[in-house]
């Protein structure tokens, strides 16, 4: 076989594989992290492929991981220009009949903050911007809980020079459950003047600060390769577990029990901040403030 029709071939052939466990729900590039979980199995393989002298099948898995990489891009990072810079506030009212919030949020690339806002709304989110479409904020009610959905509509343009951020606010008056999913952004979380009962942040390659109030918060942090720092309260009772990938750690303050880092303070039977963090290659500091 000619060596044009082998390329081909490959490249049909890894095209079909890719369609294929995209249909069967097998890859998701929702979210960054799916290929910072991939790509390294992907060098390995192309690696021992070419030891056993198996060059077909070493570019065979060239083009599945470029072409997965390529999607990646396409959904986390944006290949257009966009539209001229501008500034967009959404908010939402508060009321008298919504005591609790269930917030989900997915952003992208850029700049987001989460902080405390005002108790007259929700949520209310200013956001500067060169995407053509405004965010699409979804809120159905359950009784007393509102579950509110924010989600970009555009990707991060890298053709200009542009700012894209989000400064989200919550309001201090109601508690919340946060999930928040992004890619390659920097974030800056503060929820110490929140009720927060559940935090939940899906990143990709990220740099992400969370300061952490005196209220009882269970944390999950699922990032790819990144740089993320911990802030909690002093006197605070804090433990973090950490899973997966080759980190560098930097916890003053704790001790080590078993897989746990544990604070001095922390009660098994009391109310405390409970971490678990799955990460990559990643350095993970904290502090008490």
């Amino acid at each position: 076989m000619k060596k044009g029709s082998s390329l081909l071939s490959i490249i049909i052939i890894a095209g079909g594989i890719i369609l294929l466990l995209i249909t069967l729900g097998l890859l998701d590039f929702s979210n960054a992290r799916n290929f910072a979980d991939y790509w390294p199995a992907g060098v390995i393989l192309i690696g021992v492929a070419l030891i056993l002298r198996m060059k077909v099948v070493a570019l065979f898995i060239l083009f599945i991981t470029c072409i997965i990489g390529g999607i990646y891009l396409v959904n986390t990072i944006g290949i257009y220009e966009g539209g001229e810079q501008r500034v967009v506030i959404q908010q939402i009212t508060a009321r008298e009949d919504i005591t609790s919030i269930d917030l989900k949020v997915d952003y992208g690339a850029g700049r987001l903050v989460i902080d405390e806002g005002s108790e007259d709304y929700l949520i209310r989110n200013t956001i500067e911007t060169a995407d053509e479409d405004d965010p699409e904020v979804d809120l159905k009610k359950e009784g007393s809980l509102a579950n509110i959905h924010v989600k970009r509509q555009g990707s991060f343009s890298f053709v200009e020079d542009r700012e894209e951020s989000w400064d989200l606010e919550v309001s201090p008056a109601v508690e919340a459950d946060i999930e928040l999913n992004y890619g390659a952004a920097d974030a800056e979380i503060d929820i110490s003047g929140l009720k927060v009962g559940e935090l939940d942040v899906n990143a990709g390659a990220t740099s992400t600060k969370i300061r952490f109030g005196t209220y009882p918060t269970e944390a999950s942090i699922d990032v790819g390769a990144s740089s993320i720092e911990l802030k909690f309260p002093e006197g605070s009772g804090v433990r973090i577990r950490i899973s997966e990938g080759i980190t560098s750690t930097y916890f003053p303050g704790f001790t080590k029990e078993g897989e746990a880092y544990v604070s001095k303070n922390y009660d098994a039977d009391g109310e405390n901040i409970e971490i678990e963090i799955n990460a990559g290659a990643s350095s993970i500091d904290s502090e008490f403030y």
